[in-house]
C-alpha cells in the first residue's frame, strides 16, 4: 500500500468519526420519541384536514412556535447528517405553516391547501426518522 493510499484511508475515517460528531440523534431513545412525535403529528394533521377554517390569533401560541422554529433551525443547522438536516427542515416547515394559519384570516380553500402541506412535512419528518433508525441499527 502506498503512503497515498494510507492517508486517504485515514482521512476518510477521521472525516466519518467527525460526521459522527455532528449527529444529533446518537441515542436511538430520543430517536424513538421525536419518531413518535412525527407519527403523531401525521395522524392528527391527517384528522384535521376537513375541519372548518378558524383563526384564534393566539398569540402565545405563535410565539411559542416562532420559538419552536428557531430551535429547530438551529439544529438543522447544526447538524452535518442529512437525514437529520432533513427531519429538522420538515418540522420546522410545519412549524412556519402553523404560525402562517394562526395569523392569517380564515380561507377554507388556503386553509385546507396549507393543512396539507403541514401533514406532507410531518409525513416527511416521519420517513427520514426511520430511515435514520434503520441506518443506526446496521451501523451497530
Amino acid at each position: 500500500m502506498s503512503l497515498v493510499t494510507k492517508t486517504a484511508k485515514s482521512h476518510s475515517r477521521s472525516v466519518e468519526i467527525i460526521a459522527l460528531e455532528r449527529r444529533i440523534f446518537r441515542d436511538k431513545r430520543i430517536l424513538l420519541l421525536v419518531l413518535a412525535a412525527c407519527v403523531l403529528e401525521v395522524v392528527l394533521s391527517g384528522r384535521s384536514i376537513n375541519r372548518a377554517a378558524s383563526s384564534t390569533h393566539d398569540w402565545i401560541s405563535i410565539g411559542g412556535l416562532l420559538f419552536s422554529i428557531w430551535i429547530v433551525g438551529a439544529l438543522a443547522f447544526r447538524t452535518t447528517f442529512i437525514k437529520e438536516r432533513l427531519l429538522f427542515a420538515s418540522v420546522s416547515i410545519a412549524f412556519v405553516l402553523y404560525a402562517a394559519s394562526g395569523v392569517m384570516l380564515p380561507s377554507q380553500p388556503i386553509v385546507h391547501i396549507l393543512r396539507w402541506v403541514i401533514l406532507l412535512m410531518w409525513a416527511s419528518a416521519t420517513v427520514s426518522g426511520i430511515a435514520i433508525l434503520f441506518e443506526t441499527k446496521e451501523s451497530m
